[in-house]
């Protein structure tokens, strides 16, 4: 199935109509519902990608909006389902709250959780995302934005909307010494007022989501 299409249930007529529609060409294995005009998709070629009802363009001939694309993500294996659920409840210390928890699990039997989070902690994640990639190269030897991006034939896209939990949380398995060096090298600007500095309590908050799944 190519790409998404957004319908809605007209009641009285009994049938469905097409709301909007992603025109991109996405080779869908699965999808589901962030909110009630965005959707997380998985599809064949081992990427996640988003889109959102854009209703700042006019509709199409035919009536429709169009689904824009709000984020892609390569994440290596293949999306088999994905369902709105969580494993645990959220702590209800978490210092980092999330909404729309989505589970997926892959054709090699991995369970992931894709979660929204508050504007305010996304410049925080991302910077200690970017620390960790710039000091820590993984086993394949290249660029962790380059791993990480969306591919499908000759069509390339750049991580975007996706902030990688595993390569932050893996900050926790290193030595306490190393994590607090790569932590002080992490670029602050833009951060929210209220979200710590102290590579120490930087730690506490990682150590918080790592929690929440």
């Amino acid at each position: 199935m190519r790409s998404v299409s957004l319908l809605s249930y007209r009641t009285l007529e009994g049938n469905f109509e097409e709301v909007a529609k992603d025109w991109n060409s996405e080779w869908m294995v699965t999808c589901e519902f962030i909110t009630a005009e965005s959707i997380l998709g998985g599809e064949a070629h081992l990427n996640m990608f988003t889109v959102e009802v854009d209703k700042s363009r006019p509709v199409t001939d035919d009536g429709r909006y169009v689904l824009e694309p709000t984020g892609y993500w390569y994440l290596g294996e293949l999306t088999k389902v994905m369902i709105r659920a969580v494993l645990v409840p959220q702590p209800d210390d978490n210092s980092i709250r999330y909404t729309q928890p989505i589970m997926y699990g892959t054709n090699q039997g991995s369970l992931g959780l894709v979660v929204q989070i508050d504007d305010m902690y996304k410049k925080f994640l991302l910077s200690i995302e970017k620390a960790i990639s710039d000091a820590e190269k993984n086993c394949m030897q290249i660029e962790h934005s380059t791993y990480r991006s969306f591919t499908y034939n000759k069509r390339i896209e750049p991580p975007s909307g996706f902030i990688d939990g595993d390569l932050i949380e893996s900050i926790l398995d290193m030595d306490r010494s190393r994590a607090i060096e790569i932590l002080e090298k992490a670029n602050t600007r833009g951060w929210d007022p209220s979200i710590p500095k102290d590579p120490v309590e930087i730690l506490k908050i990682i150590d918080d989501l790592s929690r929440t799944h």
